[in-house]
């Protein structure tokens, strides 16, 4: 079983530098919730989504903002808030998934 917290993990670059980056996330279609990075390591970000009840849907989308004057940002995923990745919360997902990508992200810490 993948329990929570989870840790979402990310590479953000700019060569400018960055001024703002956070996760936005909601659970069975809630209030959104933004949170800063936990930690960074070189061009890594790590970000924590709170332990919900099992089966519950998280929504989840990372967003940034460079120090130009311009202020560019970026999505991940491009249409944000209107198509967030997501998952389902505390679900042996070894039922559903092949043996090696259910290694791949059961393992990540």
């Amino acid at each position: 079983m993948v329990a929570g917290p989870w840790v979402v993990s990310t590479e953000i670059t700019d060569w400018i530098g960055l001024a703002y980056d956070s996760l936005v996330y909601r659970a069975d279609g809630g209030m959104w919730t933004l949170v800063g990075n936990d930690s960074t390591a070189g061009d890594t970000y790590y970000y924590t989504i709170a332990h919900f009840p099992s089966y519950t849907l998280i929504e989840f989308y990372l967003f940034g903002q460079d120090t130009s004057w311009w202020q560019n940002t970026g999505i991940d995923p491009v249409a944000g808030v209107s198509r967030p990745l997501s998952f389902i919360g505390n679900v042996d997902y070894s039922r559903y998934m092949l043996p090696w990508y259910y290694s791949a992200i059961s393992d990540q810490k």
